[in-house]
């Protein structure tokens, strides 16, 4: 028992030590001219029009996580394991699935909230960039070593977890490198996540592939149309919600 408590103190003493040396201070940046000159440019390199005209998007997160977007009506397929979750996004309702069977009562309600927790998470690593003036976002220019410029993105609202701060390194075509994090889930100010391997979806630029620190993240599967069967799905999978 002393030596178990021994260690577990060490163990203490060792995170105390890496969050001093790795947890950085959100920087304070500047608004103005610049932070919107910046986001203009990378909704420029990303093509920001043709990503608010595509209507449907589908793709999948780490490979576990599968969705189908109807971006026009805000609503979308989550499926995981056996589960199933056709969402109205706007309301966070729908109806749930196991196994094919529709689930009821608490499992209902277990299984939307667990969907709406992953969407949030997962579509967040699709779109990022997209969202920078998002209603109750803020924008900061910060200046970063090298030809890199940084724009600090605060979200007041929003999510499962307003409050989150993300500052992107973006080159000089406008295009993301990778962005640092600042979010409540994640005790360490300042961890870094690559965006990269971009792919031209229907005229839009969409990363496919994030590294942070050890974890891989890819976006897999990823197919853009104005219709359902454009992107190999049937034309009724939200005929659900319409009943």
């Amino acid at each position: 028992m002393k030596k178990f408590l021994v260690f577990l103190g060490s163990l203490v003493v060792i995170l105390i030590i890496l969050f001093l040396i790795f947890n950085e201070s959100l920087p304070q940046g500047e608004q103005g001219t610049r932070a919107e000159e910046l986001t203009d440019e990378m909704f420029t390199s990303l093509n920001k029009p043709a990503w608010e005209n595509l209507g449907y998007i589908k793709w999948s997160f780490r490979g576990a996580h599968h969705y189908i977007w109807d971006k026009k009506q805000n609503r979308a397929k989550i499926a995981w394991e056996d589960f199933e979750v056709i969402m109205d996004l706007n309301e966070v309702t729908g109806k749930a699935y196991k196994e094919g069977s529709l689930l009821g009562g608490a499992d209902k309600d277990e299984a939307i909230e667990k969907a709406w927790a992953y969407w949030c998470n997962d579509s967040f690593w699709l779109i990022a960039p997209f969202k920078a003036r998002d209603p109750g976002t803020s924008r900061k220019y910060v200046k970063l070593d090298g030809e890199l410029d940084g724009l600090l993105v605060q979200y007041q609202s929003g999510g499962v977890t307003p409050g989150d701060a993300y500052l992107w390194a973006i080159d000089q075509t406008g295009k993301p490198r990778y962005y640092k994090m600042w979010v409540s889930i994640i005790p360490l100010g300042g961890v870094k996540a690559t965006w990269e391997n971009w792919s031209n979806i229907q005229g839009v630029m969409i990363a496919t592939e994030h590294e942070m620190g050890p974890l891989e993240i890819p976006i897999g599967d990823v197919k853009g149309g104005n219709s359902l069967t454009e992107i190999g799905s049937e034309p009724s999978i939200f005929s659900d919600l319409e009943n």
